[in-house]
């Protein structure tokens, strides 16, 4: 049953506006044309004061101009008081740099002050007050906030005549539901905006602080009504817009609110303005050498200085005081989300990032996965003792989602030596492949590209009389850390896996690089498999998202959660547009691709990922009917405390193009070609007569090459083999889209053209991509 909440909208009072329409709520002047100012005789502390002017949806008076300032002067002079409060601010004395108005719209354009001032120290303060009779009249100067009382004027946006218009601001007519007659007083989202439709009205749209002042005002004296629904949804993105189709210029959103939906709903009790974040030194990682960090912080305007801390953990308080050196919380530990709220505009917070505190912070914070070991804070690694040949430790290393042990540095090569050795292995795998004898020809297992630290032993790399291109590292003796060739199909040893480091989570079962994937079959409360709006839902309840993916070692730790499970596929938070762009649904960035080239090219627009387990280069992605059920994988980042729609935008990758010269595109006759990427007949999609062409294609890392033939058209048969030269597949003709699998991470082609017939085949065009 849908929840029913009341609801507000409004009009525009007119579309063209004469300079006769142009009124001023009730109680406020016109003046010059451009100004609806209010004296209030009352005398108030500057708070007081700035708040009296919010309930009218204002603030204290802005000065712009001489013009502005002698109307404001004169309007003042009228009350017996020697000052009244404007609405300025100062941070710093005789510095106007530093002074701000209070409408938001930033630093001054004009002043006038009294010479000396502004001056907040001395028994003065940051507010500003003008003086309103005798030879300083019109002048300002600076004034203690919390202590002088004094009156004040008011400035509220001008608007338009209306005398049908009960709460008339800046232009538009706001009409709540409940004063509303003939219509229920509650309703549902749609129901709401059919209303308002049928009376030519929109639901409302909110586009400064001040507005949200004025709306609160109009429900200030109801007890009932705690909150009213908005005139904005999201319709599949996650990300809100407004019905009436007004400019998102302005949020609002409670950072520590987890809730979900499709509809959006303003609280009407009060909360601070919350426009900006902090985070310690390094967030979200402590780092050295310590420091003793400050923040001072402030709002400008009629409002006070909320802090919502959406994470925290820390080993020594971090103190937080108000603007006159009170206390208000000294928090520590890891807590919940939580909020403090200043009494005035200015707030100040300190903490001391002890090593102590460093230490503990990391604890808090890096963490391996399960049987890994953080080595140099920056690596997880696990010594598997039991002798594998290279490409059997590869695939061990994948089900973690992981790599073969890369090193970068001398300092890495230490570690990595050393953590084989205390586990008594005096040889072991890590994760670098040559193709030739130079070590330009060598290549990180992680996809980082050619080495940037080795540790050859002499003669070394050595693919000839019985090495290969897979490379070891020695443990003991004088050759303690040093990197050898060895056969990748012939000799077993030990190896080291690598996982990427990730935010400790003990509520997380599936916890890999800083996420927590949460896959349907084990949420509970909710069906296994579901449409993909309503698999969206059930991750939303679950704070979390349907999954983007972005590297391949991340399809390896997907493809390992359901290695033992039955699974056709599951559903990917991937959409495709009608052009055959792809976006994540949670605003992250398509940087990595795994679409499966030969699958069929349907209309659909949602996304799956091929889960069974019989097949070796599982983990492709397809696209897949979005109303059709399905398994379903969620994914949230692990502290994470933001709700992904008020933050996130859908980020998509425009499929590239290039003008490049065909025969090069060929890659025929090259010397090695790496995965991902496209090979061709020379000249495709023309064929060529005359021409022997040999491929020789390579893959990095613990993958196998898989050759993905997306256009097939030939005569004479195209050989592959594998990297001992055994034949795998010779297929000739025209073939339907179809995949040749190698064994290893090396595969050749060769292929002679002198048997085309040009105008019956045009040749061929593959895919490669690692499995």
């Amino acid at each position: 049953m849908q929840k029913l909440y009341s609801f507000l909208y409004f009009f525009y009072l007119f579309s063209i506006i004469h300079a006769s329409d142009i009124s001023c709520p009730s109680g406020f002047r016109l003046i010059n044309q451009n100004k609806c100012l209010k004296l209030f005789p009352t005398s108030l502390k500057h708070l007081e004061a700035e708040l009296t002017c919010t309930s009218y949806g204002g603030t204290l008076v802005n000065i712009n101009n001489a013009i502005d300032n002698r109307a404001v002067s004169n309007l003042a002079a009228s009350t017996s008081a020697i000052s009244i409060w404007i609405g300025t601010f100062c941070f710093s004395s005789r510095d106007i740099s530093t002074c701000y108005n209070d409408n938001g719209a930033g630093n001054l354009t004009y002043t006038n002050f009294a010479a000396g001032f502004p001056n907040v120290g001395q028994g003065y303060g940051g507010c500003v007050s003008m003086q309103t009779s005798g030879p300083t009249a019109g002048q300002w100067i600076s004034a203690p906030c919390e202590v002088a009382g004094m009156p004040f004027v008011c400035e509220v946006p001008k608007t338009v005549a209306d005398p049908t218009c009960t709460h008339n601001y800046n232009g538009y007519c706001y009409t709540p539901s409940h004063e509303m007659p003939g219509s229920p007083p509650s309703a549902s989202f749609f129901d709401a905006e059919k209303i308002c439709f049928n009376g030519g009205f929109k639901m409302v749209s909110i586009h400064s602080k001040r507005e949200i002042d004025y709306i609160r005002e109009i429900y200030k004296d109801s007890e009932v009504i705690d909150q009213i629904t908005l005139g904005a949804f999201s319709y599949d993105s996650d990300v809100f817009n407004w019905v009436d189709s007004s400019r998102w210029n302005f949020d609002y959103f409670d950072p520590l609110d987890m809730s979900f939906g499709d509809c959006l709903g303003m609280d009407l009790s009060e909360k601070p303005n919350t426009p900006g974040q902090i985070t310690s030194l390094g967030y979200p990682i402590s780092q050295p050498p310590a420091a003793y960090c400050t923040w001072k912080l402030a709002t400008v305007g009629a409002y006070r200085l909320g802090i919502y801390f959406t994470d925290i953990s820390v080993a020594k308080s971090v103190y937080i005081y108000d603007e006159y050196g009170n206390l208000l919380a000294d928090p520590s530990g890891n807590l919940s989300p939580f909020k403090v709220l200043a009494p005035t505009n200015i707030m100040t917070i300190t903490h001391n990032g002890s090593s102590g505190d460093h230490a503990e912070l990391l604890d808090a914070k890096i963490a391996c996965p399960t049987g890994f070991a953080l080595v140099n804070q920056q690596k997880c690694l696990k010594i598997f003792p039991n002798h594998l040949k290279h490409l059997e430790a590869e695939l061990d290393c994948t089900h973690f989602g992981g790599t073969l042990a890369t090193i970068h540095n001398a300092i890495d090569n230490r570690a990595v030596s050393n953590f084989a050795a205390n586990a008594g292995v005096q040889n072991a795998w890590i994760g670098v492949f040559c193709f030739e004898n130079q070590t330009t020809s060598c290549y990180y297992d992680d996809n980082s590209g050619p080495l940037s630290y080795n540790n050859f032993i002499p003669g070394h790399p050595r693919l000839d009389n019985g090495y290969g291109g897979c490379v070891y590292m020695t443990t003991s003796g004088k050759n303690a850390g040093q990197w050898s060739s060895g056969p990748c199909g012939v000799v077993g040893l030990a190896f080291v896996c690598e996982v990427p480091t990730t935010v400790a989570d003990p509520t997380c079962v599936h916890n890999f690089n800083g996420n927590c994937y949460l896959p349907s079959h084990e949420l509970t409360g909710s069906p296994p498999n579901a449409t993909y709006s309503d698999a969206r839902g059930i991750c939303h309840s679950n704070f979390a998202e349907l999954a983007s993916i972005h590297s391949h070692q991340e399809v390896d730790f997907i493809r390992g959660i359901y290695k033992d499970l039955d699974f056709y596929s599951v559903l990917i938070g991937g959409q495709v547009s009608a052009d055959g762009n792809v976006s994540w649904v949670d605003g992250s960035e398509f940087d990595f691709n795994y679409m499966n080239p030969i699958a069929s090219k349907s209309n659909e627009s949602c996304l799956q990922m091929n889960t069974i387990r019989s097949q070796t280069n599982n983990g492709l992605w397809s696209k897949f009917w979005c109303e059709r059920i399905n398994y379903f994988l969620c994914k949230r980042k692990i502290g994470d405390t933001v709700n992904p729609k008020f933050k996130s935008v859908a980020s998509v990758i425009d499929k590239p193009t290039h003008t490049i010269n065909l025969a090069d595109a060929s890659h025929c006759n090259s010397t090695i070609f790496l995965a991902p990427g496209i090979v061709t007949t020379l000249g495709y999609p023309n064929s060529v007569e005359g021409v022997y062409c040999t491929w020789k294609i390579g893959v990095l890392g613990a993958y196998r090459v898989g050759i993905y033939f997306t256009d097939f058209s030939i005569n004479g048969a195209l050989n592959i083999y594998d990297e001992y030269g055994n034949l795998i597949e010779s297929p000739n003709i025209s073939r339907y889209p179809f995949q040749a699998l190698g064994p290893t991470n090396l595969v050749s082609m060769t292929h002679d053209s002198r048997y085309e017939k040009p105008g019956l085949y045009h040749g061929f065009s593959a895919t490669i991509l690692p499995y």
